[in-house]
């Protein structure tokens, strides 16, 4: 797929509520990724989302944190790093879970 077609996967996943897996790109590929990324960041920065982007892409990304271990050299996404994002074998929570645990990080 085309780097420009990342971007607007990227953006269309943000968009809409069911995550269709061909929006999502492949591991091991990280210009796509990216550009994926972008795409995604650059939807969220255009909407009226009062979440915290954080939040967004981690309900986005369910079960698929590793792809954002792979844009940043590999290392695996820690719930230290973007909040509601575990390891990939995590359990995805709920977007209610989610705002609980960001509100208690917020303390």
């Amino acid at each position: 797929m085309d780097m420009s077609n990342w971007l607007e996967a990227g953006g269309a996943l943000y968009r809409q509520s069911i995550a269709d897996p061909r929006l999502f790109p492949p591991l091991g590929e990280r210009q796509a990724q990216r550009w994926w990324l972008g795409g995604f960041a650059a939807a969220w920065a255009e909407g009226c989302d009062e979440r915290p982007i954080d939040l967004g892409l981690a309900s986005a990304l369910g079960g698929r944190a590793e792809l954002l271990g792979e844009p940043r050299g590999g290392a695996k996404p820690t719930p230290g790093g973007i909040k509601g994002v575990g390891r990939a074998n995590a359990k995805t929570r709920s977007q209610e879970e989610l705002a609980d645990a960001h509100a208690a990080d917020l303390g």
